[in-house]
């Protein structure tokens, strides 16, 4: 027989299930001594997996934050011109869960149409850079430029992405892309690519990584026009 018990927090929302298997199912009164002493023991596993949950997200800030002033610092020496930006995305990657990180800028191709262009990135190891270096939103990322123009936040585990949007992302497990803005435009996004777990993005994660995309933005701003970024060579990526 099987009993449970979910596990919830101080407001209600699901955490987990307490579960007990007995060849005997109890009866009568022990089965509401036990009933008694499951929700004992299921509000103190409530409570561990909270704090549990709170230490993971704190470490977890820590290091972004870490990163983050790493970045920050890559950016405003800005002692290698040509490479600025990718040392500055691998002082992001090395304090992530990321495989690689990359920095895609908007353009126009010869019919009007909103591209995106790689211009720089930084992976761990040998992870590889999915996708093509330049291709138009039409070719299956719609959705994405919809939502980055709008100042959103796309990714997921990409299984359950579109179809079309899995086709461009071979090899990567879980994915978040973040809006990059210069003096209030989209100019392109930040991508964060996991291709070693199903890794699922906290809130306060996001938050951090939105200030590295910012970061980022006002780096561009300083040397704007975008075009003349790629004219400095920047598409060289790094590794560690």
């Amino acid at each position: 027989a099987y009993l449970g018990l979910a596990l919830r927090d101080d407001h209600g929302r699901p955490l987990g299930t307490l579960s007990l298997w007995s060849d005997a199912p109890p009866q009568g009164s022990a089965r509401a001594s036990l009933d008694a002493i499951l929700a004992v023991v299921a509000e103190r596993a409530a409570a561990e997996l909270l704090r549990l949950r709170a230490q993971t997200a704190l470490t977890s800030s820590l290091r972004l934050e870490r990163g983050l002033t790493g970045c920050a610092r890559a950016l405003l020496a800005d002692v290698q011109p040509p490479r600025t930006l990718d040392l500055a995305l691998r002082h992001l990657v090395e304090t992530t869960n990321a495989s690689a990180i990359s920095l895609f800028e908007n353009e126009e191709d010869d019919a009007g149409d909103r591209c995106l262009r790689r211009i720089a990135s930084a992976a761990i190891g040998e992870a590889t850079l999915p996708g093509p270096e330049v291709m138009p939103y039409r070719s299956g990322l719609r959705r994405w430029e919809n939502d980055l123009s709008s100042g959103l936040a796309v990714g997921g585990l990409v299984r359950h992405l579109p179809g079309d949007e899995q086709g461009l992302l071979a090899g990567v497990r879980t994915v978040l892309a973040l809006p990059v803005i210069v003096r209030g435009e989209w100019v392109g996004f930040l991508r964060i690519d996991d291709c070693r777990t199903d890794y699922r993005w906290l809130k306060e994660e996001v938050r951090l990584l939105r200030s590295g995309a910012d970061l980022v933005g006002a780096f561009l701003e300083r040397r704007s026009p975008l075009q003349g970024l790629r004219r400095q060579g920047l598409p060289a990526s790094i590794e560690r």
